[in-house]
């Protein structure tokens, strides 16, 4: 899945944000990590990762976040999730990374006739 992601460090303070753009895999996990790196050597008092701009993540992006929060807490320093989409939030939440701060995405227009259809039994557990 590679392709355009890019990590931006920004400091403000003692406040450092990661701001994650693209997709994170396997093979970006490294960029991710070089840069909490970087932000772990300037010993914040906070650190939030911005996840509005994140279209795809994976397990391995998710053990990176996770060891990654440990690590700061051991430093005092407080690591937070922000503008996690629903269903990455969900996987956060899963690993022990609650986003703090998530995307509420607006649910696409239904069809009135869908909400009167019947549900179609699944064939294992319909009744013949």
């Amino acid at each position: 899945m590679a392709g355009w992601e890019r990590v931006l460090l920004q400091l403000q303070g003692n406040v450092v944000t990661l701001r994650l753009q693209g997709d994170f895999d396997v093979v970006t996990a490294a960029r991710l990590r070089i840069a909490l790196l970087d932000a772990y050597r300037l010993e914040p008092a906070e650190l939030i990762v911005s996840m509005h701009e994140v279209s795809f993540l994976d397990a391995v992006t998710v053990g990176v976040l996770a060891s990654a929060q440990r690590r700061f807490e051991t430093i005092g320093c407080q690591f937070s999730i922000e503008g996690s989409k629903p269903y990455h939030a969900r996987v956060l939440a899963l690993a022990g990374l609650a986003s703090e701060r998530a995307v509420i995405e607006v649910p696409h227009a239904r069809a009135p006739a869908l909400d009167r259809a019947s549900p179609v039994p699944h064939p294992r557990t319909a009744c013949c």
